[in-house]
């Protein structure tokens, strides 16, 4: 009985909601029960909201639900949890006999709609230009998808395309990127994996973004130890991620140090006034074989591109700018780094030759015997011929 809860009913802390005529088109019941011609319901207008009764409302909406219905001088007001209650209640309710009226939506007056997504539960195909929340058309406006991207970038999630966009177009869109952001967040705070932003969800980033000393979790592989998703960034884009069915990158994870590696040197670079260079394969999510890589399974492995840092066969190389790169790699951490070009190679004492490593950097974090293969260097430059370097192979 909400007047227990809410205090008595009376009109000036009350409004009306309507109307069940769609539900009940024979109206004298109401009347009968209610001694007035119109189907309505006083409700606390602080306290609730209506929600029609419809399978995408009782799995697009938070809280705590009323269901009001009746037959006769029977009627009831009772209160259930959204979950697995709601169909069971309901069907009881039915085989009663009585006749489902209206669902009506507790509202808790405390709750941060910023953090909260304006209280839907938001899935796949959502989207705020369009004003579908829930998987339902919504009269209200509001920018609860694009607000939750911007949180799961803050929290360090790749919410878009990664190669294209950085990882971070907060476009009020749920594609299936932006529900691979939900499930990894989940699969990280030991939630559901859904990919659907439930109201568990919503309070976990709530209570994450109010944390100043909260970091990712780690995923604890059984063989490599604790690996680590590199975030996205503005400051560097990655080249053919590899996403899973449910919309998750599994290919750029890594030990702290390497994903510690990347970060400071693209902030670095940046600063220099260095155009960004791309990310490609770290190690999968778990560690172990990853095809075709021979290397890259345990988390110190990274493959660096640019066509103007990285890539020989590229007319748009720099050799100097190569060099300057290389050896930013190096003071943060690299051990080794196979590449084919001579003068680079000559100039750090990391860098080594290996067949088929003249159009990008593989960096490895860990001590690692380095050799060259000699036959490599300068193999596939595009600029040999006019290359002043007198050393050159």
């Amino acid at each position: 009985d909400p007047a227990k809860e809410n205090g008595p009913l009376s009109e000036g802390n009350w409004v009306v909601l309507q109307d069940a005529r769609d539900q009940n088109p024979d109206e004298n019941w109401w009347k009968n029960l209610t001694g007035k011609k119109d189907p309505v319901i006083w409700a606390d207008k602080n306290k609730v909201e209506l929600v029609p009764f419809t399978e995408t409302d009782t799995q697009g909406r938070l809280e705590k639900f009323y269901v009001f219905g009746g037959e006769g001088d029977n009627s009831s007001l009772r209160g259930i949890n959204l979950a697995g209650d709601i169909d069971d209640f309901v069907d009881k309710f039915q085989k009663s006999g009585k006749n489902l009226v209206l669902l009506v939506k507790h509202v808790d007056l405390n709750i941060n709609n910023d953090v909260l997504y304006g209280g839907f539960i938001l899935k796949i195909g959502d989207n705020d230009k369009e004003n579908i929340w829930g998987g339902k058309i919504s009269k209200e406006n509001g920018t609860f998808i694009a607000d939750l991207q911007k949180d799961l970038v803050t929290l360090g999630y790749w919410i878009s395309d990664a190669d294209l966009t950085n990882g971070m177009l907060c476009n009020g869109i749920i594609d299936i990127k932006t529900k691979g952001a939900i499930t990894t967040f989940q699969r990280e705070n030991n939630i559901l994996e859904t990919g659907i932003l439930d109201l568990t969800t919503s309070n976990k980033i709530k209570e994450c973004l109010s944390n100043p000393n909260w970091k990712r979790p780690a995923n604890r592989t059984e063989k490599y130890g604790d690996f680590f998703q590199l975030p996205p960034s503005p400051y560097y884009k990655r080249y053919f991620p590899t996403y899973d069915t449910n919309g998750v990158i599994i290919d750029n994870w890594g030990t702290k140090n390497t994903i510690n590696m990347i970060l400071n040197c693209a902030s670095k670079w940046s600063l220099k006034g260095m155009e960004y260079f791309l990310v490609g394969d770290i190690s999968l999510y778990n560690g172990g074989e990853f095809r075709p890589h021979s290397s890259h399974r345990d988390g110190n492995s990274v493959d660096i591109d640019s066509s103007i840092y990285c890539s020989i066969d590229k007319p748009t190389f720099n050799k100097q700018t190569s060099l300057a790169l290389a050896k930013l790699f190096v003071q943060y951490g690299a051990k080794r780094i196979l590449f084919n070009c001579k003068y680079v190679i000559d100039n750090c004492n990391q860098v080594f030759s290996c067949i088929g490593h003249h159009n990008h950097f593989h960096i490895d974090c860990k001590d690692i015997q380095g050799t060259n293969q000699e036959k490599y260097e300068c193999n596939k430059c595009a600029l040999y011929s006019t290359c002043d370097y007198q050393n050159k192979r």
